[in-house]
């Protein structure tokens, strides 16, 4: 297979990580999380889902 379709494809399943101190606040994050990609649907899963643990994570 070659790099180009490789790339082109879509993963069939992409977590989104969500944490939270409280399961209120859990369940708050995660309705945020659904309110957005339900205002965006052009968003891929996957552009959604990368910011997050990237901008968590620590050298």
């Amino acid at each position: 297979m070659s790099a180009s379709v490789a790339e082109s494809r879509s993963p069939a399943v992409v977590p989104w990580l969500l944490s939270a101190k409280s399961p209120v606040a859990l369940r708050t994050q995660a309705a945020r999380l659904a309110a957005m990609t339900h205002s965006a649907p052009e968003l891929s899963p996957v552009a959604v889902g990368w910011p997050a643990p990237a901008s968590t994570a620590r050298p």
